[in-house]
């Protein structure tokens, strides 16, 4: 089975750094599906989700629902596949509800699901050749994502992107 990036669909919960998250790890298929101890309900209606929470691996359990209220306000199911509405909804758990997932850090989020550490680097912090350098050393080594404080050039602010791969553009 493979997995794919469109199949994760943000609702109208901001918790796009977890979302961009998880399509990054989509692109290594097999970190994904080791979330999952169950990946089919059981008779008794529950999933079983693998975690590292607080410094070591913990199993979460979920049931097989999923809110909705005259249509989805969390992650859309594509095509009745629905993976990133579970993970979504263990995140959610583990947060003490869905109120408590908008907004937060792609690098937690990776960390949590993968047990990887993570490295930030911030634009002010560092010159753009720098940055780029680093983005594109990552190419198809590391699970990258990206955001941005404000609009520009045609990004939107305050929202997670994923990077799937850096090339220099060069007129």
């Amino acid at each position: 089975d493979k997995i794919y990036i469109k199949e994760i669909s943000q609702g109208s919960i901001g918790d796009c750094y977890f979302l961009s998250s998880l399509a990054a790890l989509s692109t290594i298929p097999y970190l994904l599906r080791e979330k999952f101890r169950l990946s089919e309900p059981n008779k008794y209606g529950y999933i079983e989700v693998i975690l590292f929470l607080d410094g070591e691996w913990q199993i979460v359990f979920v049931d097989d629902y999923l809110p909705c209220s005259g249509g989805c306000v969390f992650a859309h199911p594509y095509e009745n596949i629905y993976w990133a509405c579970i993970l979504e909804k263990v995140w959610a758990k583990v947060n003490g509800g869905y109120s408590n997932i908008i907004g937060g850090y792609t690098s937690e989020a990776i960390e949590i699901l993968t047990g990887l550490p993570c490295e930030e680097h911030y634009h002010y912090n560092i010159s753009t050749e720098e940055l780029f350098k680093l983005i594109e050393s990552g190419n198809s080594k590391m699970l990258m994502t990206a955001s941005s404080e404000k609009d520009e050039m045609g990004i939107v602010g305050n929202h997670a992107y994923t990077v799937i791969q850096a090339k220099k553009w060069e007129e």
